[in-house]
């Protein structure tokens, strides 16, 4: 039978291989196990014919995990398995092979990239493409990572993945996230509710009346009031748990400088001003935080 190209995904796990094929998903799940006569070394069977083998076979057969944490381990192993899976996935003679990407743990070397690159080639791809977990989760998420503000806002390794959002609508799939953390920012919690699992946790970070309380002084500003903010998380979600961090630290005159130039509180402050008000130092600093962990209804 021939067939026309297909761009296939796979997905290389130490337990497991997924492959999905554009258009129709995932068509293949099955263990990365191969079972090998060792006597001949002669390929019997792949995946999960291979696994349903054990035990159940003479003794000169033997399963072998050609990947170990999403590395190859066994070159020559894991290209007949990818073959073998290729095969099942696209059936017989190809017109034009297909182009293929396949995930791969981030932070691996050259060598191990150009293995990876070098078995699916010899598997029976056209072209082949990789691409890190991270990101590849991230894709998977809903997250636009081709935006220039999201490349910008790293600029060195990284194992998290950055993105910019409007948070009137943010930017991931329904139901992604086990947990979010929101630290001293507005809080949208419908978007928080839509992004979580059904079992996931909100912590919400908020100041207490005496955050930043030097720096308040300093500019002749009233104590911050904590009342709407708590009010308003209690009536959107379900507080589970709640600690309050206050502390006053001592800080050297430089310290200083940075919190008054970094906090959002000195944002309507013009660079000038913000200099003037750094000259004038308080050898303290209070740290003032409700920790909120909470659930949704």
């Amino acid at each position: 039978m021939c067939s026309l190209a297909k761009d296939i995904g796979i997905d290389l796990g130490t337990a497991s291989v997924l492959i999905y094929v554009k258009d129709k998903g995932i068509v293949l799940n099955e263990p990365s196990v191969v079972a090998i006569d060792k006597d001949t070394g002669k390929l019997l069977k792949v995946g999960a014919d291979a696994q349903a083998m054990l035990g159940r076979t003479p003794g000169n057969i033997i399963a072998i995990r050609p990947l170990r944490e999403g590395v190859i381990s066994d070159y020559d192993m894991t290209e007949r398995m990818l073959r073998e899976f290729l095969h099942k996935v696209v059936g017989g003679f190809q017109l034009f092979k297909p182009r293929v990407i396949i995930c791969v743990p981030s932070g691996i070397t050259e060598v191990e990239e150009r293995a990876v690159i070098d078995a699916g080639i010899q598997a029976g791809a056209r072209r082949v493409y990789l691409i890190e977990e991270p990101v590849a989760a991230a894709i998977g998420a809903g997250i636009d990572i081709s935006r220039d503000a999201i490349l910008q806002a790293t600029n060195q390794p990284c194992q998290a993945v950055w993105c910019v959002g409007d948070l009137r609508r943010l930017p991931f799939a329904d139901g992604t996230f086990s947990a979010v953390l929101d630290v001293l920012t507005p809080a949208n919690y419908d978007e928080f509710r839509r992004v979580l699992s059904p079992d996931g946790v909100l912590v919400k970070v908020y100041p207490g009346q005496d955050y930043l309380r030097e720096i308040r002084a300093a500019r002749g500003m009233s104590a911050y009031e904590e009342g709407q903010v708590d009010a308003y998380l209690r009536e959107k979600a379900q507080l589970v748990k709640a600690v309050r961090v206050h502390e006053t630290l001592p800080v050297s005159p430089e310290l200083w400088g940075d919190f008054v130039r970094m906090t959002p509180l000195n944002h309507d402050l013009s660079a000038a001003e913000k200099d003037a008000l750094a000259q004038r130092a308080d050898a303290h600093v209070t740290v003032d935080l409700h920790v909120a962990l909470c659930r949704f209804r």
